[in-house]
């Protein structure tokens, strides 16, 4: 995939994805995913084991939002949650590393996008043309990578770490998508960034790490009611 940032003006007040979650001890525990609202409130989508720590969120200069009353997905197997935010200005863009006070390089999120897996070759028998996305996180920063399953259940932390779970559950909902590449890393921190692809259509939020190379993904669809930045 080429590189798909494009620049933009740069707002000190602006909220974008891709930000640090930062909890109580002021370290940083996550990745903020896209931005949008629900019930008219402004936000952005995480992670949902990501709020047992995390209770601000911090944009590329700095300035710290406090966590609304966040809203999880219902079923709360999919790993998905939206924190409202107090923000004068909800950006709908993810921006490209952090920490940077002077990067100004976002990515526009134009819609939602799905994921389709590698289909086999006729002639080769060989798996291609899962669909390319890249990925922002707090710990490694931008990178690309390809699906290679979707509707996967899948069972560790993404899944049962939800402190909001009243009943454990062992695995997520068979939505699972998974994200791999050569090129592409994920590590502690990254939980709740962004998935995209080049053209800006967002398809979901980090859940969980198989290895550095491999990422469990949660589909941003099975929020019911949340709508993207580009929405409104």
């Amino acid at each position: 995939m080429d590189n798909p940032i494009t620049a933009s003006a740069s707002n000190f007040n602006e909220v974008v994805g891709g930000g640090n979650l930062e909890s109580l001890a002021g370290s940083g525990q996550c990745t903020a995913g896209f931005t949008g609202e629900m019930n008219g409130v402004p936000g952005i989508l995480t992670a949902t084991h990501c709020l047992q720590n995390s209770k601000k969120y911090v944009n590329r200069f700095g300035k710290k939002y406090d966590f609304g009353v966040p809203i999880t997905d219902s079923s709360i197997y999919h790993e998905i949650s939206f924190v409202p935010l107090n923000s004068p200005s909800i950006t709908g863009e993810v921006y490209r590393a952090w920490p940077s006070t002077t990067s100004t390089s976002n990515m526009k999120i134009t819609g939602m996008g799905i994921a389709q897996a590698p289909y086999t070759d006729w002639y080769t028998g060989l798996k291609v043309g899962g669909t390319p996305l890249c990925h922002i996180g707090l710990n490694t920063g931008f990178s690309c990578g390809a699906v290679t399953v979707v509707d996967e259940g899948f069972t560790g932390a993404g899944c049962n770490a939800s402190s909001k779970r009243l009943i454990p559950i062992a695995s997520c909902a068979q939505t699972i998508i998974t994200v791999e590449g050569s090129n592409f890393r994920i590590n502690v921190g990254d939980s709740g960034g962004p998935f995209f692809d080049g053209s800006g259509k967002a398809y979901g939020l980090a859940s969980a790490m198989g290895n550095s190379r491999t990422a469990y993904v949660t589909p941003i669809k099975y929020l019911q009611g949340f709508k993207l930045k580009t929405e409104f």
